[in-house]
């Protein structure tokens, strides 16, 4: 699903905005990373979801959305599904033990100047 990343501190996901429906979007964390050779701004969401009809169960969706760093007007934005690239409690780090060689996804969109938005599918 392609989208747009508009610009610092506001996000929209498939040209909603964020708060559509009652489903707020909390940032977690904001930090610069290298994307490969590409400063960007990456931002860790966690989306909550209305869960009245069974309230013991709490959805919490996990997104994390990389930007180019610098950039004011909208990207276009690819949305990906993944296991990785979170860290587990107590891990030392958050990379798998086995990565085909060379760059990752985020690395390709973010030399293109594109956004990317990964989504943890078992988060939902």
């Amino acid at each position: 699903m392609a989208g747009y990343c508009s610009g610092p501190g506001e996000f929209s996901v498939s040209r909603c905005d964020v708060h559509d429906g009652g489903r707020p979007w909390n940032v977690l964390d904001e930090s610069e990373v290298k994307s490969g050779e590409v400063a960007m701004v990456e931002t860790t969401l966690e989306g909550v979801v209305d869960n009245s009809r069974c309230p013991t169960i709490d959805v919490k969706i996990q997104l994390k959305v990389g930007r180019p760093k610098g950039v004011e007007k909208p990207v276009p934005t690819l949305m990906m599904f993944s296991f990785f690239g979170w860290s587990r409690p107590g891990a030392t780090t958050n990379r798998p033990a086995f990565r085909i060689p060379g760059p990752t996804p985020p690395e390709i969109l973010a030399k293109a100047g594109w956004g990317y938005a990964i989504r943890i599918p078992n988060s939902i």
